[in-house]
């Protein structure tokens, strides 16, 4: 696909430095561009989906905690000392 754009001279000015600087041809440096500005919007969707499915996931969980009828005692302060995890190892 060709797509022609107009850019204001400071943007085309600016454009053309950076792709020197970076020993490309200003259109490649604009094509690399877009497609990461594309890759990055797509990526903004996805991260959006996936919050929607961590906050579901978390209300789910929330219902279960609730709805739970297992109840265990506390473990002493015993069981979970740093002694007893490692208890027999050298």
């Amino acid at each position: 696909m060709t797509l022609t754009i107009e850019l204001p001279p400071e943007v085309d000015k600016r454009l053309r430095h950076e792709a020197a600087r970076d020993g490309l041809a200003a259109d490649d440096l604009a094509r690399r561009l877009i497609e990461s500005g594309l890759r990055d919007r797509e990526s903004g969707r996805r991260s959006a989906d996936t919050k929607a499915a961590a906050e579901e996931r978390v209300r789910d969980l929330e219902r279960l905690w609730r709805c739970s009828r297992i109840t265990a005692p506390p473990l002493s302060d015993a069981a979970v000392s740093r002694e007893s995890i490692y208890e027999g190892r050298g």
